[in-house]
């Protein structure tokens, strides 16, 4: 199961728990590893080693890979802990800031940094492009601020001439007006662009309410990659992880 922040962000919109997130996207995210994998393995089929020396492996063993054991460990028992405490919550109904699950985690992962100290807390925390935050900050107010001057009212008259057309246009042409959208600007202010219009295009008095926020959201997912635009974000992110020596 794949959930990031957009979820966060369509969550409250739309109401749907992460356990009805977990089994509407079971299927197109199974297609989507399925495909993927058959996709790299068509193209990387010629590059792939048939066979490997494997004394090579006695000198270098995969083990060494690994800088710090004790963070990678920790890693994936924050994963772990992440995806089971959000659904436990949702199964209890019992109400937790998102912010203090992943607070303490990022907590757990800092402390486990400090006993081989290989991963520099410091130096990752000096490259980490708080600007990002700035950006997602400034989305909201930027968002708003046009959907309280109406310039999001023709993007409305669209999504409600889909609903209009039908289950299957709505559903398909909502994921490809996110996608859209999501290559030409960026997709935090797409899907907060495009929720908010769906929500004044009052879908779910046709029933489409909880489908149009899951096209949505896969509209979003692949629409920064239809022209090759990659996600800044992530890279952004990614890159002081590297240079802090966390991988």
């Amino acid at each position: 199961m794949r959930v990031n922040g957009f979820v966060f962000l369509e969550q409250p919109l739309f109401g749907i728990d992460f356990w009805k997130f977990a089994l509407l996207m079971f299927l197109p995210n199974l297609v989507s590893i399925i495909s993927s994998i058959l996709v790299l393995y068509l193209f990387y089929r010629k590059s792939l080693i048939k066979r490997y020396d494997p004394e090579v492996l006695e000198v270098y063993p995969p083990k060494y890979a690994i800088r710090d054991p004790l963070v990678f460990a920790m890693g994936w028992l924050v994963i772990l802990f992440i995806g089971v405490s959000f659904l436990v919550l949702e199964l209890l109904k019992v109400q937790v800031p998102i912010s203090v699950i992943l607070g303490f985690c990022a907590l757990l992962l800092t402390l486990a940094t400090l006993k081989n100290k290989v991963v520099s807390v410091k130096e990752i925390a000096l490259l980490t492009p708080w600007q990002i935050v700035f950006f997602s900050i400034g989305m909201y107010v930027v968002v708003y601020s046009l959907k309280k001057v109406g310039l999001t009212d023709r993007l409305v008259y669209v999504i409600r001439w889909l609903f209009e057309a039908g289950e299957p246009f709505a559903i398909v042409g909502t994921g490809l007006l996110s996608a859209l959208l999501s290559a030409t600007i960026n997709n935090l202010p797409t899907v907060m662009i495009v929720n908010l219009s769906v929500k004044d295009a009052q879908a779910n008095s046709y029933g489409l309410f909880g489908y149009a926020s899951l096209a949505t959201y896969s509209g979003i997912q692949r629409g920064a990659r239809i022209l090759g635009i990659l996600h800044e974000g992530r890279l952004c992110a990614d890159d002081p992880c590297f240079t802090g020596g966390a991988f």
